[in-house]
């Protein structure tokens, strides 16, 4: 559910949000999609927080993926 009127606009003209990220990861843990996850988070300070919820091995090909798919969406 968006919170504000700037998430919701946001939305509206297709910009990915924090919200929106969570709100579809959360759609797809409850509907049984979500297999692996890799999250990586800065909070307000700059501090990095990394999570995943499979091997370190798994987790380090699942980044070269979501590197590739940046630098897809890039167009590099």
């Amino acid at each position: 559910m968006v919170k504000n009127i700037k998430a919701l606009r946001d939305k509206k003209n297709g910009k990915v949000t924090i919200e929106s990220l969570v709100s579809d990861l959360q759609d797809d843990v409850n509907s049984g999609e979500v297999k692996q996850l890799i999250i990586i988070q800065v909070d307000q300070n700059d501090k990095v927080y990394a999570g995943w919820s499979t091997n370190s091995t798994e987790a380090m090909g699942l980044m070269q993926v979501g590197i590739s798919a940046v630098l897809a969406a890039m167009k590099i």
